[in-house]
């Protein structure tokens, strides 16, 4: 049997919508790390240290079952400022 006639048998059109669909997933998920990613950086010179940018209050993890949104800082306001004038 040729390969063409592998591809229409109604058995297989699962598979390949599975298959398919998986492809999609794993492309739109590499294309999100990209972009998203608090650890990727695309420019050094604008943004050297991306990860440092992030405020303690925001979740950026994929999906978490905290509110991180309510979080207080651990430390008083005069202290974070501080630190960032360093």
């Amino acid at each position: 049997m040729n390969f063409r006639k592998h591809l229409m048998l109604p058995e297989l059109m699962p598979l390949f919508a599975c298959v398919g669909a998986g492809m999609c997933m794993a492309a739109c998920y590499t294309i999100r790390l990209a972009t998203k990613g608090p650890e990727v950086t695309w420019s050094r010179v604008r943004n050297p240290e991306p990860w440092q940018n992030i405020p303690f209050n925001k979740s950026v993890k994929f999906y978490t079952v905290n509110d991180y949104s309510k979080l207080t800082p651990p430390v008083p306001n005069e202290a974070l400022e501080a630190v960032k004038g360093i």
